[in-house]
Parts: structure tokens; sequence; C-alpha cells
């Protein structure tokens, strides 16, 4: 399997259960103001930073507030988007 760079957005419960495991095997990244050692927002990336996978693991209630953040930069289309966010529409 191809070493992947996955940015996490959110390391509550979900995402950091799957953190855990994919850290093992991928360059992970991560953006959570609470959690120690992560980056605190998309600002703090480096410019030349471009993630293979993008994964939201934040409440679905902030999702709206959080995608704008990264849609501008992070839009190749060669980015894999992945939500954990319940009753979140694919179209959206």
């Amino acid at each position: 399997m191809d070493k992947k760079e996955i940015l996490m957005i959110g390391y509550g419960a979900m995402g950091s259960a799957l953190g855990e495991v994919w850290q093992e095997s991928h360059s992970l990244t991560i953006i959570d103001p609470f959690y120690p050692n992560a980056l605190i927002n998309p600002n703090q990336l480096l410019s030349t930073y471009q993630p293979d996978i993008i994964v939201l693991a934040v409440k679905p209630q902030v999702v709206t507030k959080v995608v704008p953040l990264y849609q501008e930069r992070f839009n190749q289309p060669s980015t894999v988007w992945v939500s954990l966010a319940a009753g979140i529409p694919l179209e959206f």
C-alpha cells in the first residue's frame, strides 16, 4: 500500500480511532484546537502542503463552517474528501 498524506480535521473519539491506526502506515497531519501537539488552524500548514486525503472528523453542526476553510485551498481533483459527520448529504 502506498503511503498517503492524510489531513485529519478534528481528532475526537472517531478521528483519533482512525488516526491511531493510520499513523502507522501513512503521514498524518492533525488539525484540532483541543488535541495536544496538533495544529490549531489551516493557516499553520505550509503553502506547499497537499494532502491525498482530507478527513472531516468534526461534529455535523460545524461541517458547514469548516469546509470553506479548506475547500478553496485543497481543490485538487486528486484529493479525496471523507466525512465522518452523520446526517450530512453526499451532495454537500
